[in-house]
Parts: C-alpha cells; structure tokens; sequence
C-alpha cells in the first residue's frame, strides 16, 4: 500500500511499546474500518483514520462514526490525518476532526 502503511506500521509498534497504550485496528463486515485505534489504561478510546487525499467529508468518518457509536462514553477522539491544507472541526459534535499532515 506505499507511503501510509509504513507510517501506520511505526506508531503502531511505537505504541506497543507504551505499557498505558494498546494499539488495534477497527473493522466492520460493511467496510467501514478505522487505521488505528488506541486504548488507553481506564478503557477509553481514540481513533486516528489516515487518507491520501486533499479534501476530506462526512463520509471518510464513516469508521471512526461508527466506533464512536460503539464505544459509547468511552470515546474520546477521533482524529482523520489527510493530505489537505486546513485543520476541519465540528464533525460529530466536536470529537471528531480533520488535521492535514505535510507529505513533503
């Protein structure tokens, strides 16, 4: 898969190595996955969604959507990382945005 799985592959096992951190991948029977999802010490979760695209909407949320709505309480944030240019806030009453990382 190129330059993403290598990325995903190093916080992954840079997060094994966190003794408060467990590291898993999230996926549905319907398609909706998410890259990473960490869970931290009190059972709480974070999602991080990474896309090779520009621009960003509702429907690259669709996995971190639906852990959200699985974990209840115990999500925390979701975080989609996109090749774009602007931080997007506001999706999902607020614990779901959209940063833009630099591939240069």
């Amino acid at each position: 898969m190129g330059r993403n799985t290598s990325s995903q592959s190093i916080v992954i096992t840079d997060t094994d190595k966190a003794s408060y951190l467990k590291a898993y991948h999230f996926s549905t029977h319907k398609g909706a996955e998410v890259d990473i999802v960490l869970e931290d010490k009190c059972g709480n979760f974070y999602g991080i969604e990474v896309k090779s695209k520009a621009s960003v909407g509702e429907k690259d949320l669709r996995g971190l959507k639906q852990l959200a709505a699985l974990a209840g309480k115990k999500f925390k944030k979701g975080i989609l990382l996109y090749t774009g240019n602007q931080t997007i806030c506001g999706f999902s009453n607020g614990n779901l945005l959209a940063v833009f990382i630099s591939t240069g």
